[in-house]
């Protein structure tokens, strides 16, 4: 809703807020919303959903109420329309919705994407799922950007026993760790390149000063338009020691493509305090229930892939095995072994 005395802004959820008379912020007078539709019939579902969320609120549009409301309110509405709104119902498209009510702005923007893909995967023409989500968010009374994102909701995947959002981005498909303040945190589904060491040359070495770091924020970010490259957040990296063997992690860094550290990769994927307690039965590497969840594949075949966290030496680097063993001790930083590799790690502006 908008004051027009003040200017000032809020999301309206109807079923509140057409009961307001005053702005909350100045006070003035408000126009009657619930005055600005007639009450039908309606004859397109735009119109006929906005009214049910005026008169009836955000529940009766987003339950099975609807069935009762719809043909009340809409009965020129053509059968086929009729029935894409139900579907949104009927495949779990107004669950997605009704769960992120409260949510933030970005990940109302995922929610909207993944209503429109549980449509799809019901073979509902996408463009017709868009249309239809459209507008049942706009009778929610939610602003979805339709400047088209940089990336696209791709469903979700079961990697283990954990089930992930996942998204397309650029070439490549990829994991949302976690997400804050309209950004998220990413690490790529599958691991991208093999062949790459994590230095050129078998020497001491931190993540700041390897050849790997160089190569993602170079050759690798240039993998990306330079639209989707001004989405991808500058980040300031912690280096830490390594947990086990004191072995220096080195300056922080400021990146926009890395590799997830010891401590992340445990906390993203699962943490049995083995990290932390150390694995009674090896002194080089964690061994836990939470294997399945980290293993990475290239070409289909599970592969092992670099953290950016120093291992056993200061020209070891840790990783995580083909079998979702977190390598602690790690290797030395100049193996290329050819079915090993590299999963980046990137926060990821949602907003267009």
């Amino acid at each position: 809703m908008e004051c027009k005395k003040c200017k000032s802004k809020w999301e309206s959820q109807f079923s509140a807020s057409k009961s307001m008379t005053k702005c909350p912020f100045c006070g003035a007078s408000l126009p009657d919303e619930s005055a600005k539709i007639k009450e039908g019939p309606f004859d397109n579902s735009r119109d006929a959903l906005v009214y049910i969320a005026q008169k009836h609120g955000v529940n009766a549009l987003l339950s099975v109420k609807l069935k009762d409301f719809f043909p009340q309110y809409a009965p020129l509405v053509p059968v086929k329309v009729k029935n894409l709104v139900f579907a949104v119902h009927q495949h779990g498209s107004a669950k997605i919705l009704k769960d992120n009510l409260s949510a933030n702005a970005s990940d109302k923007e995922i929610a909207f994407e993944s209503a429109i893909a549980k449509l799809v995967d019901a073979f509902i023409a996408e463009q017709a799922a868009k249309t239809i989500i459209l507008e049942f968010t706009e009778a929610l009374g939610w602003d979805i950007n339709q400047t088209p994102p940089v990336w696209s909701f791709k469903g979700k995947v079961k990697i283990g026993n954990k089930e992930w959002e996942c998204i397309t981005f650029g070439k490549y498909d990829w994991l949302i760790l976690e997400k804050r303040d309209g950004e998220a945190l990413l690490i790529s589904k599958d691991i991208t390149h093999v062949n790459k060491p994590y230095n050129e040359s078998w020497t001491d070495v931190t993540w700041e000063s390897c050849t790997l770091r160089q190569w993602l924020n170079s050759d690798f970010l240039s993998e990306f338009s330079s639209q989707e490259q001004a989405q991808i957040c500058l980040s300031t990296i912690a280096n830490e020691n390594n947990q086990w063997f004191g072995i220096k992690g080195g300056n922080r860094t400021t990146d926009r493509i890395f590799l997830l550290s010891l401590s992340e990769v445990v906390r993203y994927f699962g943490d049995s305090g083995q990290l932390k307690n150390k694995n009674p039965n090896s002194k080089y590497y964690i061994d836990d229930q939470y294997n399945n969840e980290r293993v990475a594949k290239f070409n289909n075949k599970q592969a092992w892939w670099w953290l950016r966290s120093p291992g056993y030496y200061s020209y070891f680097a840790a990783f995580v095995g083909r079998d979702g063993g977190v390598y602690v001790g790690g290797y030395n930083v100049y193996d290329s072994d050819g079915d090993g590799g590299v999963r980046p790690a990137l926060w990821l502006n949602l907003k267009s």
